[in-house]
């Protein structure tokens, strides 16, 4: 993961005994490896001052906790309240001060906003409402708290891009129809977008990706909101479409 500035890298290597450690590099240099135990960063916030991503703890064994990161302090804080091999802290906002995240919590698995400086997780609602689906991931939070989420349907018939804010989600489609994107505007031959693959922190700039109208391969574009709140298509990717395990579009 880059630091919004691009200034700082977090990740993780090897160390001499073979074990993987989470490492943060400050301008290209090696800056600090964190906790002593194997993990690794997913995120960073702006300022190079916490860390997030995942980390064993060592009363568990090799067991993963979702892992906040004092990177001054080379402190760690787990949040998650059980292990999953899935549990990962995903992105900041550009503050630090929110962290977006799946984790085990009360006993469930879902996405959550972490507030670093109260401590208090805010779980993240279904388009299906109380119809857990299939499968869910999340592919970023911009600074107004919104999530962007991609949803697999419980049938495993569908999958729909998903924004969230305030407790309410809703059809990607829908939110930048909203913004007053259409995609016969485009001038592309696209059928439907399929979901955010990144945001910039202030949500006015973001990559999606898409399906080809011969529904073979798949597109990806970058559009910029500009101050009218309407979408300019600025690039065009063709790629091609491939399973992966689970029978979904990568």
């Amino acid at each position: 993961c880059i630091s919004p500035d691009g200034r700082w890298i977090g990740g993780a290597n090897y160390d001499k005994d073979g074990a993987w450690r989470p490492v943060i590099w400050k301008d290209g240099k090696v800056y600090k490896v964190l906790g002593t135990t194997t993990g690794t960063v997913q995120t960073i916030s702006n300022d190079g001052t916490k860390a997030a991503g995942w980390a064993y703890n060592s009363e568990y064994g090799e067991r993963r906790f979702t892992v906040i990161w004092d990177v001054e302090k080379n402190e760690v804080k787990y949040i998650s309240d059980d292990v999953s091999p899935f549990n990962e802290g995903i992105r900041f906002t550009s503050d630090g001060k929110y962290l977006l995240h799946k984790s085990i919590i009360d006993g469930q698995f879902r996405g959550h906003l972490y507030n670093t400086e109260t401590g208090e997780n805010t779980p993240l609602p279904y388009y299906g409402g109380d119809d857990t689906p299939w499968d869910i991931s999340y592919q970023g939070v911009d600074d107004n708290l919104n999530v962007y989420g991609l949803e697999v349907s419980s049938s495993q018939t569908s999958s729909y891009g998903t924004v969230t804010n305030n407790g309410k989600v809703q059809l990607l489609t829908d939110y930048l129809a909203s913004r007053g994107f259409n995609l016969s505007d485009t001038g592309l031959s696209i059928v439907k977008i399929s979901n955010v693959t990144a945001v910039t922190s202030d949500g006015m700039t973001m990559a999606v990706s898409c399906m080809d109208n011969d529904f073979s391969s798949y597109v990806s574009v970058r559009m910029a909101i500009h101050a009218s709140l309407s979408l300019l298509l600025l690039h065009r990717q063709q790629v091609s479409w491939q399973p992966n395990l689970h029978g979904r579009p990568l």
